[in-house]
């Protein structure tokens, strides 16, 4: 049985909330948790740090403030789901 379920979010929320929602609906009935995945690029990773003013900062703390990542974990919270962030930084 699945336990949990890995959801990408990207940057351009016009386009993920139908995936959310979408996403919010199945696992809600399924009652799976979902991790939360954004993958940054150097230079944008960089330039959260800069608009954050640190010089250093978790990864995952920088990915729980994205957006993207607030906005789907707030859409899955309203749905009784408990999601968890996850971050890569790369090649997205």
């Amino acid at each position: 049985m699945l336990e949990t379920a890995l959801v990408a979010v990207g940057d351009d929320w016009g386009r993920m909330e139908l995936v959310v929602e979408s996403a919010a609906e199945i696992l809600e009935a399924m009652d799976v948790d979902p991790v939360l995945l954004h993958v940054f690029s150097d230079s944008e990773f960089k330039k959260y740090l800069e608009t954050l003013e640190y010089e250093s900062a978790d990864p995952d703390d920088v990915a729980s403030r994205h957006e993207g990542i607030q906005r789907a974990a707030d859409r899955f919270h309203d749905a009784g789901l408990d999601p968890t962030v996850a971050r890569v930084i790369g090649a997205p």
